[in-house]
């Protein structure tokens, strides 16, 4: 046994890498609890106690949404608090409990359930690094907030005034790069391209058409059209994602007479 309690926890689960794990309820006044547990505190050897962090307590909480990233480096909790309906977003460091991001705010619009309190997501790269939410601030404009979660509080790759239009983002497959794709009914289709690891805009280029970032052998790019041309941004041509993919085979025995020689 690492870890005995005994709690009104009404949901729980493992992170992605088994190493943390998150329960939550509501406590004897109906106020909203969320305790994150480190299971190998310090790397320590199997056995050992596991370390408790109460990362929320007796809030008064609805719509609440809690995710581990990718890779269970960090902890979302998100919710609408009070009857205000103002939005409460923390990613706490699974590691050890604290605070890495503070995204609340009381702009929010609306009352929306679920994971959709805010857009949100975490970068692909295997230290979930970089998290990015979005919340509406009217009916018809919206906020955009990207953060290197590695940084101090207030450094931020990107953070919007309120923007109408319709909008779309995404990161790079290695995670290094983060794509902001405005379609504006005054100024038309925009793209702005960040590097994740910066604060400075990496390219803003106008299309007609964009497509997602994809991947060819030399790297990672987004294409576009521009008048009767199709072009490339390139987003990664002095870097190349590291392969930490496990190999597969499809057959438990190695077959010798598949073998040849070369040459």
């Amino acid at each position: 046994m690492i870890y005995n309690v005994v709690n009104r926890s009404t949901g729980w689960g493992f992170s992605p890498d088994e190493d943390k794990f998150a329960m939550h309820g509501l406590d004897q006044f109906g106020k909203h609890w969320c305790t994150l547990l480190n299971l190998n505190p310090d790397d320590s050897r199997e056995g050992e106690w596991a370390a408790d962090y109460d990362v929320v307590t007796s809030s008064d909480m609805s719509s609440v949404s809690i995710r581990f990233s990718p890779h269970g480096k960090y902890l979302l909790y998100a919710g609408v608090s009070g009857a205000t309906g103002d939005l409460f977003l923390r990613v706490f460091d699974t590691k050890n409990g604290s605070i890495a991001y503070d995204g609340s705010t009381t702009s929010l619009v609306g009352s929306p359930s679920g994971k959709s309190i805010a857009g949100w997501g975490f970068s692909s790269d295997n230290k979930d690094a970089t998290f990015v939410h979005a919340y509406l601030t009217d009916v018809n404009k919206y906020i955009l907030v990207v953060k290197n979660l590695k940084t101090p509080t207030g450094d931020y790759i990107l953070k919007s005034t309120p923007m109408d239009g319709e909008a779309r983002w995404f990161f790079s497959k290695c995670g290094d790069y983060f794509a902001w794709i405005i379609d504006s009914p005054l100024s038309g289709i925009n793209c702005q391209l960040y590097r994740t690891d910066s604060e400075e805009i990496y390219t803003s280029e106008t299309a007609e058409t964009w497509w997602k970032m994809v991947s060819n052998p030399d790297g990672q790019y987004i294409k576009y059209i521009k008048g009767d041309s199709t072009w490339m941004a390139e987003n990664e041509a002095d870097k190349t994602c590291p392969d930490i993919s496990k190999p597969t085979w499809e057959n438990a025995l190695l077959d010798t007479d598949l073998v040849e020689a070369l040459g």
